[in-house]
């Protein structure tokens, strides 16, 4: 007796009644047998996947429209359109020069975290730290954070707390 995944659930092939069972979850005619359901639940599948298809290509080309680029520019042009805009929105918030390049806003970003941090004087300090850092570090990846605190910067940093 062998079991198989067939749309709603697993069902033992061989039983007649788990054939019943998804025959009238379904609602397909009294004589379908196995095979027919597994064709009937590619063929739902395969619907859902166009479908989903569609709507992302509309809205990609509905997010590029908005960026203002041509409307049929790829995912990918859009994706470095996007982080090309928000590399010149960070540069200027940190009073770096437009054309400064990611490595150089984050080196200095970098520089400012870890004076920060090592200004802590307790835990207590320090948690309140990384929680503005968090704040002040929307648009960058959590875990380029995390590697600044999980750095020396931390050990070196809590042999002079005072908690």
């Amino acid at each position: 007796m062998s079991i198989e995944k067939i749309g709603m659930g697993s069902i033992d092939s061989d039983s007649e009644e788990s054939r019943k069972e998804l025959i009238a979850i379904k609602g397909l005619p009294e004589d379908t047998t196995l095979e027919d359901i597994r064709k009937y639940d590619l063929e739902e599948n395969r619907k859902e996947l166009e479908e989903s298809n569609k709507r992302l290509e509309e809205h990609r080309k509905r997010l590029a429209v908005r960026k203002g680029l041509p409307e049929d520019t790829t995912l990918e042009d859009i994706n470095k359109y996007i982080s090309e805009e928000r590399r010149g929105k960070h540069a200027a918030e940190k009073g770096l020069p437009e054309d400064a390049t990611m490595s150089n806003e984050n080196l200095k970003l970098e520089e400012g975290v870890v004076a920060l941090m090592r200004s802590s004087k307790s835990k207590k300090e320090w948690n309140a730290n990384c929680d503005k850092v968090r704040a002040a570090n929307q648009g960058y990846p959590d875990f380029w954070f995390q590697a600044i605190i999980a750095s020396e910067v931390k050990t070196e940093t809590q042999r002079n707390w005072s908690d």
